[in-house]
């Protein structure tokens, strides 16, 4: 999905034993992700494109359907 956190990653704050993680940077230079190389995306907008997008998708195929049974 290549995103960070819930809405970015400021979602982990920088503080003692809090970083962001390894999962938030596509590439990261070290064992620790940086803001500036991490995905700027939240998860949850992430998931929300996914499923719009899968629904769109979906709709189509319903929709084709539709109209070849109507077509019967």
């Amino acid at each position: 999905l290549q995103c960070c956190g819930i809405d970015s990653y400021q979602d982990f704050p920088d503080q003692i034993g809090r970083t962001i993680p390894g999962s938030c940077c596509d590439k990261p230079a070290s064992d620790i992700c940086e803001p500036i190389n991490s995905y700027p995306k939240g998860c949850v907008e992430a998931l929300e494109n996914l499923f719009k997008s899968a629904l769109t998708v979906l709709g189509g195929v319903a929709l084709g359907i539709a109209a070849a049974e109507v077509r019967n």
